[in-house]
């Protein structure tokens, strides 16, 4: 039997990450969460006046509730993903993972919040 946990991981990140832009988009739009544009930047960058900033975090959301929900598949199919979980080496390798891409969200946090 193949282990489907990978497709199923990346369609559940697709998926809320979808959900999330269709619900917080509007939101953040509402709160004027834009980017503003100088005067002296190239006038192509005016298109960009009001993009909605904060997005990252329903990237960073969808990322970690796939991770949640692969674990759950993988665990109730029997499969290696939850298996390989209990090894401590592997289960560091996965923390670690996690814990940089929330680095890194934090820094684009900071980034469009000074913006």
């Amino acid at each position: 039997m193949k282990d489907f946990t990978p497709v199923i991981a990346a369609a559940a990140a697709f998926a809320v990450t979808a959900l999330l832009g269709y619900i917080v988009i509007p939101y953040l739009r509402k709160l004027h969460f834009g980017q503003t544009i100088l005067e002296i930047g190239p006038k192509w960058h005016k298109d960009k006046q009001g993009t909605p900033t904060m997005g990252g975090f329903m990237i960073i959301a969808g990322v970690l509730l796939s991770l949640c929900i692969a674990y759950a598949y993988s665990a109730a199919a029997g499969g290696r993903f939850a298996l390989e979980m209990h090894d401590g080496y592997r289960l560091s390798v996965f923390l670690a993972g996690i814990l940089m891409a929330l680095l890194m969200a934090a820094i684009g946090f900071m980034d469009d919040y000074i913006k």
